[in-house]
């Protein structure tokens, strides 16, 4: 009998190699598990010595009843305050836990932000600083303990960026770091090609990047890991990390005024009194578990279990190449209809836009016509005129020039309109930049729209400047605004309310009327038009003496959550 032995199969090929590239994968994380550093921080001086203190410093802290600290209200993991206005973070629990061990009565104050604690540091109206990178950048007001954490400085970018790069690499780039952190000191000071874009906390650096409008976010990865956890900005990835001239800098210590150096001695034997033990359950109360090590015991990583994973992999990977064509060819054609809707979203709204830019040019080009033929009769009439009436056709001409300028401002609102198409908006984003040259710090703001993104027209921020600019002419009453947002059957209906004296229920279609915008402003008028290029539309439905509430109704299909709310 004959055996034919003929060619192997495609298929056969296939699982040969992946069972190679399975082996190699296998034995290279075991060596990076093996070889792979501990993160900085987590580990202390072996057999922390309890707390003695001398008889000096115990009279110092007996002189020095309560030491004050004023922490960073919005840097999480390391400080921040909660929904109870409690305390909390790494530096929170290393300071009680310094507290306990040196007898120290340490009270909180709570500031607003970062830049008023180091103000009130410098005046000496406060003791310490929670969470401070060691470094020679404040060294005029400042000194600082033994540290007691050392997270990586890293860089920040989306997830299309180039990776490894060093702050060098980002000159003639706009880089965003927290107001007053020792990251937006270090660029300013040290890297003055980078233009440096203050923001007052992490998550809004960090959205800056996300949305397209910084190249990268400088600061340090736990608490940059934490915002992007609870923020879900899933475009983004550490690049590059920055390694300071001297591994003693940029740890965390506590920041103590310089002119208490007792108090720094005192904290410095504190945190040695902290054992390896305490440190480790600090810290890993706080830093997520994704960004340490798995501990592994490879006693237990035997070859049977080792092939066992493999057989299971392998037969992932046979169901999962039966199905990949298919879930490739569906996924293209989803791409392929979103992109098509898009579009098609996108044209009626240019077409719409030019439909409505002829009207309103017909209607300016109409008013200028009708002006110019009362100001040449005017003029021919005051010509004629006696000396004694010729005033009256003087004035009447200087009203026919203020109607021209009306309709000239009246046209000049419109000139942007539909010039670009559409686009998705995220809400908040264009309501901070609408109200950002509006003066409203006195009245409180409640913003319930994070996550929440609309397809309008790129004017779309102008809406929200023409809402508060209401609020400032008509509303001067008014404590407090509020932007929430709810789904209904229609769509998801965004409300713009305040608590001023209201709209008058006469008025409420006729302030979106451009016979009323001549009059008060075309703010109202415009908002209208712009909104309905995309099918959404507004109303004033507040009750008068409660209130102003503006409902802007955005049908299905033009909204989404770029998160889950929750």
């Amino acid at each position: 009998m004959c055996v034919t032995v003929g060619k192997p199969s495609k298929n056969a090929v296939i699982l040969f190699v992946a069972i190679i590239v399975l082996v190699l994968a296998a034995v290279s994380v075991f060596v990076f598990l093996n070889t792979i550093p501990a993160i900085p921080g987590n580990t202390g001086p072996e057999g922390a010595a309890a707390v003695r203190l001398t008889a000096d410093e115990q009279q110092w802290i007996s002189a020095h009843p309560d030491i004050t600290v004023c922490p960073d209200p919005e840097y999480p993991p390391f400080e921040y305050f909660d929904n109870r206005g409690n305390y909390q973070g790494i530096s929170a629990d290393f300071l009680n836990l310094i507290a306990e061990k040196t007898g120290l009565h340490i009270t909180v104050v709570h500031r607003s932000d970062w830049n008023s604690c180091i103000q009130m540091i410098k005046t000496n109206q406060t003791d310490l600083l929670g969470a401070v990178y060691i470094s020679d950048l404040r060294g005029s007001y400042l000194n600082y303990t033994h540290p007691y954490y050392q997270p990586p400085l890293v860089i920040i970018t989306r997830k299309d960026s180039f990776q490894n790069l060093t702050l060098n690499d980002l000159e003639g780039k706009t880089v965003v770091a927290v107001d007053n952190y020792t990251s937006e000191i270090l660029l300013k000071e040290q890297y003055p090609k980078i233009y440096t874009l203050t923001v007052p906390n992490i998550g809004t650096g960090l959205k800056m990047v996300s949305y397209g409008q910084a190249d990268a976010y400088f600061g340090d990865l736990a608490s940059s890991s934490w915002v992007v956890d609870h923020q879900g900005l899933t475009n983004l990835q550490v690049s590059g990390e920055y390694l300071p001239p001297s591994p003693q800098q940029f740890q965390f210590a506590v920041g103590v005024r310089s002119n208490e150096p007792e108090l720094r001695e005192i904290l410095n034997k504190g945190i040695a009194g902290i054992s390896p033990d305490e440190r480790d359950q600090i810290v890993d109360r706080w830093v997520s578990t994704h960004l340490q090590p798995a501990e592994i015991d490879f006693r237990i990583l035997t070859a049977f279990l080792a092939c066992i994973a493999i057989l299971a992999i392998l037969a992932i990977i046979i169901f999962a190449w039966n199905r990949s064509l298919r879930r490739a060819v569906d996924e293209k054609t989803r791409e392929l209809k979103k992109e098509l809707d898009e579009r098609k979203k996108t044209e009626e709204a240019l077409a719409l836009a030019r439909k409505k830019m002829t009207v309103l040019n017909a209607i300016s080009i109409q008013d200028m016509e009708t002006a110019v033929f009362s100001l040449s009769a005017y003029l021919q009439m005051a010509g004629a005129a006696s000396s004694e009436n010729r005033s009256a056709y003087t004035e009447k001409m200087g009203q026919v020039l203020q109607a021209m300028s009306e309709s000239l401002k009246f046209a000049r609102s419109f000139q942007a309109l539909g010039l670009s198409p559409p686009s998705w908006q995220n809400v908040e984003q264009s309501f901070l930049l609408g109200i950002s040259h509006m003066n409203l710090p006195q009245l409180e703001r409640t913003l319930e729209v994070d996550g929440l993104e609309i397809y309008a027209d790129p004017m779309f921020e102008n809406v929200f400047f023409a809402l508060a600019e209401n609020i400032v002419e008509h509303a001067e009453t008014a404590t407090a605004y509020f932007l929430t947002s709810r789904e209904s059957d229609e769509g998801l209906v965004l409300l713009f309310e305040d608590n001023g004296p209201g709209i008058p229920a006469n008025l409420k279609e006729k302030i979106f009327d451009q016979e009323y915008g001549r009059r008060k402003g075309f703010g109202l008028y415009l908002s209208r038009e712009i909104l309905s290029l995309t099918g959404i539309t507004i109303h004033e439905t507040g009750e008068p003496g409660k209130g102003a509430r503006f409902e802007i109704v955005v049908p299905k299909g033009a909204y989404r959550f770029t998160k889950s709310r929750g």
